[in-house]
């Protein structure tokens, strides 16, 4: 239920944005409400992504790899969301 506003806040920030400066733009990014609403839709966003890539190899992966790729794919949507997360709170701690 969180993705729902979460991406509708995204892109109507994007909309408003589009126009914005290379500089306007980070210093929309450093804003607290921003980076936790990044943050948030980060971690929706590959939590998501992981449960519903995981019901496929669930459903359609009918062999002794199965785990194998459950696994991976768990490990994967980690480190991806933490690169996003590090991401962003890099660009809103760093000068």
């Amino acid at each position: 239920m969180a993705l729902i506003p979460l991406s509708l806040w995204f892109v109507a920030s994007l909309i408003a944005h589009s126009r914005s400066s290379y500089g306007e733009l980070i210093a929309w990014l450093k804003t607290p409400a921003t980076v936790i609403l990044m943050v948030l839709l980060l971690i929706a966003s590959f939590h998501h992504t992981a449960t519903g890539v995981r019901v496929i190899i669930e459903d359609y992966v009918h062999s002794s790899w199965r785990f194998a790729f459950v696994v991976s794919l768990q490990l994967v949507s980690l480190a991806l969301a933490a690169a996003g997360i590090l991401s962003v709170l890099k660009i809103a701690f760093t000068g």
